[in-house]
């Protein structure tokens, strides 16, 4: 098995003291790897969370 980059990103933004919003984009190349062999990874993925503290 060759070796093999990704490119992630992250962000999150404070919309007020108590909201968060956040997003991570995984493998934005959509690049297709094998952790193990002969067993796929999945692409590109969007994960998307808004978040509430009451501290």
């Amino acid at each position: 098995m060759g070796g093999y980059s990704l490119v992630n990103l992250n962000a999150s933004w404070a919309v007020t003291p108590q909201w968060t919003l956040a997003a991570r984009l995984n493998n934005l190349t959509d690049k297709r790897y094998e952790l193990v062999q002969g067993y796929n990874t999945p692409g590109s993925n969007l994960f998307v969370s808004l978040s509430y503290s009451a501290l």
